[in-house]
């Protein structure tokens, strides 16, 4: 079993590395698609190819993403069970996604015969690809996840051997009566009480048992079609996803985190900080204003505010420490100031434009008037509190050293200049959004060569953490396409808009009950899940209500990025615990005046819509 557990490890390193190369592949093809249209000559057949890509991308990929633990699952409950049971679990977990994997994979090798046999191809005129080769590329790719599904399950059912041999044998027959007594009470709930609920429960337990997010929203389209559809519509579930992950606004994410990461590694970060902070020497608490700017830049610049929060907390609070700054003040700043999810690129924003069919150019123009309100707000509290507590006022030494600012001058130009060329480049209708995201990684690279701290170690180091990224953002809108259609095709959004439109009558109670729910969910999972997971059911609902599509997206954002700040699984608020060593309490306190300065971002976008409307209307 060794060896055969070694084989299927190397197997999918080795789909890895050719995950990372795919990947820079597709960013030259977006990229060479964004310049040669730009000249004049579009080089025909690169978006046939980027899509191909794509599809290689996710499915081959799979099981590398499986091997590394790349997909996100929610850990509330297993810190706080015995050892034994937290085994059990996990067991549990893989014979589940094991189960998963096997019925796809004798889906889509049953639609590869058939597809074989039809000879049918994509409708691409410049190149049509079979779509056998497409459905072979899903065939291999969840062979992949059962073989490294099996090898996880040996390595696991060891530690239940282990668990035995030391005669706790008791617990492993506890555990199991818990898991018949759940499955019968699951039963009798959907032949007795309520389908509908029944199915979102089953969903809520798959997140519990710490099922990847991915893995248990596809489980659960697959359990709605077959229960309220009929079992002959299963057969769509591997067209879902193909059709999922060909998606051009889609292919815009992985770039945007390739450069993003590779910003990172390129130290452009702390470049960044030393740029504002000598341009800020005369205003109250520069560090803290500069803080606030480099996180609102760089938060642009990966699209993701846990990626960001890690960045700026460990660079941003020491220097903040050491010079004397508050520290409440300081926590509240660093935690608050890596919301820059608003800005474009954001990973976020695309999947709201994927999942809702909003348009991304749109939803990137309306993030940024609501943007630089809230951190306008950031920057005025900032000054005010400095002003009133006399002591948190801190003005840097005058230092003439002209070399030095220079040279701070053109390490973070880069940085800095980054929105403005991917805005600029859209609102100027030189490329599309997803173009931009393929210029972004092409420029990120080049700022890493230029400041010369980019080895190719770092590049190496900056491919696989992108690949992981992407896997697990492709695979999760690859079921939440699942999750979506099996919704609406067994009307269970139909009938929950009707349910809470006879509840809740008005927008704003809507927005003010989804508001809590979304903060009460996000404590127990990821913004990217919450998203994914309720947004097929309360979009339909707000349009229905009047809600502006382009405000739901900046609502969904800051009520996403509270979640993160709050506790018991708000991932950031964590982030901040690892590096200041304080308590989740005194950070609360601290995230307070942030937290409601956020909140009231929300209510004044709502009463005032032309803070997210006026950009767009004009850019589009």
């Amino acid at each position: 079993m060794q060896i055969i557990s070694r084989f299927v490890n190397k197997v999918n390193s080795f789909t890895g590395t050719i995950s990372a190369v795919l990947l820079l592949v597709i960013v030259f093809f977006v990229f060479g698609n964004a310049v040669s249209r730009f000249a004049g000559y579009p080089l025909v057949g690169l978006f046939e190819l980027t899509i191909l890509g794509m599809v290689i991308l996710t499915f081959i990929g799979s099981g590398y993403a499986l091997k590394e633990k790349a997909h996100i699952s929610v850990d509330v409950i297993t810190p706080y069970l015995q050892n034994e049971i937290s085994k059990l679990l996990e067991l549990i977990a893989y014979i589940i996604i094991l189960l998963y994997s096997v019925y796809l994979l004798w889906l889509t090798s049953s639609w590869f015969f058939y597809t074989l046999n039809v000879g049918m191809t994509t409708a691409a005129t410049v190149i049509p690809i079979p779509i056998w080769f497409l459905v072979l590329i899903m065939t291999v790719g969840f062979l992949l996840i059962t073989a490294q599904a099996i090898v996880n399950l040996v390595n696991s059912s060891y530690d239940i051997f282990s668990i035995v041999s030391t005669g706790n044998s008791k617990v492993i027959v506890k555990f199991f009566v818990g898991i018949l007594f759940i499955i019968i009470a699951l039963v009798l709930s959907y032949l007795y009480f309520n389908p509908i609920a029944t199915i979102f429960i089953i969903l809520f337990i798959l997140i519990l048992a710490r099922i990847p997010i991915s893995f248990a929203i596809g489980i659960a389209g697959i359990i709605t079609l077959y229960s309220m559809v009929g079992a002959e519509r299963i057969v769509q579930v591997p067209g879902f996803m193909l059709k999922a992950v060909q998606s051009w606004p889609l292919t815009a994410a992985p770039l945007f985190i390739f450069g993003g990461i590779l910003m990172g590694e390129a130290g452009i970060v702390e470049s960044l900080f030393n740029f504002i902070e000598s341009f800020l020497k005369r205003v109250p608490s520069p560090l803290l204003i500069a803080t606030i700017i480099t996180g609102f830049v760089f938060c642009s610049i990966t699209g993701s505010s846990i990626a960001a929060h890690a960045v700026i907390a460990s660079l941003c609070l020491p220097v903040l420490a050491e010079k004397g700054y508050n520290r409440s003040l300081s926590i509240g700043v660093v935690g608050s100031s890596t919301v820059g999810t608003l800005i474009p690129p954001s990973t976020a924003f695309i999947m709201f434009a994927v999942i809702t069919g909003v348009s991304l150019g749109k939803l990137f123009m309306a993030g940024i008037g609501p943007a630089v309100f809230l951190f306008g707000l950031y920057v005025i509290y900032v000054i005010a509190h400095s002003l009133i507590k006399k002591e948190t006022i801190k003005k840097l030494e005058q230092d003439n050293n002209r070399a030095k600012e220079t040279t701070y001058f053109w390490s973070g130009l880069g940085a800095i200049l980054s929105p403005v060329i991917i805005l600029g480049g859209i609102y100027l209708g030189l490329y599309t959004p997803t173009e931009g995201a393929g210029v972004f990684a092409v420029y990120a690279l080049v700022c890493g060569f230029l400041t010369k701290k980019l080895d190719w170690s770092k590049i190496q180091k900056a491919f696989y953490e992108s690949v992981s990224l992407s896997l697990m953002v492709l695979f999760i809108m690859a079921n939440a396409d699942v999750y979506s259609k099996a919704l609406v095709q067994s009307r269970i959004i139909h009938d929950l808009t009707m349910l809470i439109q006879q509840t809740i009558s008005t927008a704003p109670t809507f927005l003010l009950v989804l508001f809590f729910l979304l903060v009460l969910a996000g404590m127990f999972m990821d913004a990217m899940s919450l998203m994914v997971i309720t947004l097929p059911v309360m979009y339909p609902v707000a349009i229905e209500l009047g809600i502006e599509p382009l405000y739901m997206g900046v609502f969904y954002i800051i009520s996403g990025e509270i979640a993160l700040l709050t506790p018991p699984v708000g991932i950031n608020i964590f982030v901040l615990q690892s590096i200041t060593r304080v308590s989740v309490l005194y950070l609360l306190k601290s995230l307070a005046p942030f937290l409601i300065m956020m909140i009231l971002t929300i209510v004044v976008t709502y009463l005032f819509p032309t803070i997210v409307t006026w950009l767009p209307s004009i850019m589009f």
